[in-house]
């Protein structure tokens, strides 16, 4: 199956799970500056299966204690596992309970969210209790590990949006639908602090949906698609029977889509929306085309429904087929197209080869009931994947990377026996790389075509380590991809919380490999390679200690050399900014970590300098503003 999405193949050149094209270049200095002060005023970082008994209720409303501060980075992808360990004797009350402290803190000024329910979801249920005046909290739980999310008025809870391989849009079940599994995860042995949560402010975004003629529609699905997503629902909505709708978004740039059974979608294909913080609410109508639209059913030979994948379609004449489509575990499938074009599409569910091509003339207006017949055939590359104590890694994806010219990246999926197979492919080399939560993953180079091909994943250890610079509190942690997969893999980096006690902390159900870990904590950053054992400690050292502070003072002079009063002089680092205004001689004071970036601006002009780590307490630098780039063409807000 190609990439993106189930039974479909793309080009290598493709992005996995993209569904669309991305184009990258290098940026000038410059935007690197300019999108840093960006992001430091408007966006704040936010910040396995526990089998532990189910938490008992706790409505504690006492102060935090002392800790880590810092909104805690949300979770980008909630379905790895935990293994639980207890460290009895150590903080842990009569009743075998143990406390997690923190706050919920607005994640973009950082202000206290009093009020509002804080829970922790774990295999045995959830518990909740509520925030105090300064936001704070401290609730009761079996050690084990918890998705931990907030519930209140005004605010949400976020997660980035997880990827998805399989093509198609969101149903009737998505409207309202929580997903704690989103939800930062975090592993609590022992009483811990400083587990702070952010959240977003949200924005109610509310509008009608019509036809071309202004005629409502109801019982529309309308959803919004961003980078991040409300963990408990809001960004799925159904039209009333007015056509009106309403959902409920954290801020950020959203693309909104609607669909209906008699539509082909909008008129406009995409419609975008920014919410920029402050946002509380806005209005956005949609107006949806009848387009045209192909539906029917992909069976077997035998005629039973083949099982869910994908629908790929191309324009006529055009190489290549792109996935497009959904194939329901029925065997249905609903493609659409907005304008006249002479399409093929042909239907490729998991584990299987693809149906002939069949040939749609589409226009405005257009329906087509078509079926699609899955023929028999060899597959040329197969195997079985297993865990590393030998069970069948069930339902498995597999990522298999073309590295010779004329090859074709592909995904498939495990059957639940572990085996596994791979259609229509050219021959050629390959990587094939697959990573099982919670089971670790396994890479391995071949030659297509290729038989009885045994996979077994590497299974998972745990790092044991020390934190310079923290006593006690939560790390943000990053865990990155293993390094001998290739970097096109679909797969997103873990995001863990992770206590510290007494500068020592422990993640368990690591994948066993040569990874990289970045570590982040009150704004410090800091990055560990480490070599992940299989069922093995591993010790790693992580050094945040807060950096040095110096004076910088200066001048700031214009590109004529003369005092540039009133220019805006920051100091920019990991742990936020400092800022102060040139005087009418252009002289200038701040305070500023050793690597900060320093950067002057007035009008068009600005200029940049960086902080060295041997500048002495009391650093003088002269700043000379240079006008703008002309090629680059940006304006530079003095209020950014």
């Amino acid at each position: 199956m190609d990439w993106g999405s189930r039974g479909l193949k793309l080009p290598v050149t493709v992005k996995p799970g993209a569904g669309r094209g991305v184009s990258t270049r290098v940026k000038p200095r410059f935007f690197a500056v300019i999108a840093a002060v960006v992001a430091i005023l408007w966006w704040v970082t936010r910040g396995g299966d526990s089998h532990a008994p189910a938490p008992a209720s706790s409505t504690a409303n006492e102060p935090a204690a002392p800790g880590f501060t810092r909104p805690i980075r949300r979770l980008a992808d909630g379905s790895w596992g935990a293994r639980t360990f207890a460290l009895p004797g150590h903080g842990s009350s009569d009743d075998g309970l143990v406390h997690a402290r923190g706050r919920v803190l607005d994640a973009h000024d950082s202000a206290p969210i009093a009020d509002v329910a804080v829970v922790f979801s774990g295999a045995g249920g959830e518990t909740e209790t509520i925030t105090a005046a300064d936001g704070s909290y401290d609730i009761a739980i079996a050690p084990g590990a918890y998705h931990a999310f907030v519930r209140g008025d005004g605010v949400l809870s976020v997660a980035t949006t997880p990827a998805e391989r399989l093509p198609g849009g969101p149903t009737i079940d998505d409207i309202g639908a929580p997903q704690p599994e989103l939800a930062p995860l975090v592993a609590i042995a022992r009483d811990t602090a400083g587990v702070d949560l952010a959240v977003e402010r949200g924005a109610i975004v509310t509008g009608r949906v019509t036809d071309e003629s202004g005629h409502p529609i109801a019982h529309a699905l309308v959803s919004a698609h961003g980078d991040d997503r409300p963990i408990l629902g809001g960004d799925v909505a159904e039209t009333d029977a007015s056509g009106a709708y309403q959902l409920v978004l954290p801020m950020g740039a959203y693309e909104l889509e609607a669909s209906h059974p008699d539509y082909a979608g909008l008129s406009s294909g995409v419609t975008e929306l920014d919410l920029l913080p402050g946002t509380k609410e806005t209005s956005m109508d949609l107006e949806m085309t009848l387009g045209c639209i192909v539906r029917g059913h992909v069976v077997d030979r035998n005629g039973d429904p083949a099982g869910d994948g994908a629908m790929e379609a191309r324009a006529v004449g055009s190489d290549q087929f792109a996935p497009l489509g959904r194939i329901d575990p029925d065997g249905a499938f609903r493609f659409t197209s907005m304008g006249a074009v002479a399409i093929e599409l042909r239907a490729w569910p998991w584990k299987s080869p693809p149906s002939q091509a069949q040939t749609f003339r589409c226009t405005p207006g257009a329906r087509f009931d078509a079926d699609f017949t899955i023929p028999d055939g060899n597959a040329d590359l197969d195997g079985t994947i297993r865990t590393a104590d030998g069970r069948p890694a069930a339902g498995a994806f597999l990522d298999v990377i073309g590295t010779s010219e004329g090859t074709q990246s592909q995904q498939e999926r495990a059957s639940i026996d572990g085996s596994w197979a791979v259609y229509d492919m050219p021959a050629g080399d390959y990587v094939v790389t697959a990573t099982v939560p919670g089971e670790g993953s396994v890479t391995k180079q071949l030659h297509v075509p290729a038989h009885g091909v045994a996979l077994a994943l590497a299974g998972t250890g745990t790092i044991d380590g020390t934190v310079v610079g923290v006593a006690d509190g939560a790390l943000e942690m990053e865990i990155g991809r293993c390094d001998d997969q290739p970097a096109t893999v679909y797969a997103a980096p873990e995001t863990r919380i992770v206590p510290v006690h007494d500068g020592r902390f422990r993640i368990d159900r690591v994948p066993a490999c040569s990874l990289y870990i970045s570590t982040s904590h009150e704004g410090r950053g800091a990055g560990e390679q480490v070599k992940v054992a299989a069922s093995t400690e591993t010790p790693v050292t992580i050094d945040l200690t807060p950096p040095r502070t110096v004076t910088i003072e200066g001048r700031v002079l214009g590109a004529d050399g003369k005092p540039a009063a009133g220019a805006i002089v920051r100091a920019l680092n990991d742990s936020g900014m400092t800022e102060t205004t040139a005087g009418s001689d252009g002289g200038y004071r701040l305070k500023a970590e050793v690597g900060s970036e320093v950067v002057a601006m007035q009008e068009q002009d600005m200029t940049m300098t960086d902080v060295p780590t041997t500048a002495p307490d009391d650093y003088h630098v002269d700043l000379r503003l240079d006008h703008a780039d002309p090629e680059i063409g940006v304006d530079v807000d003095p209020q950014l």
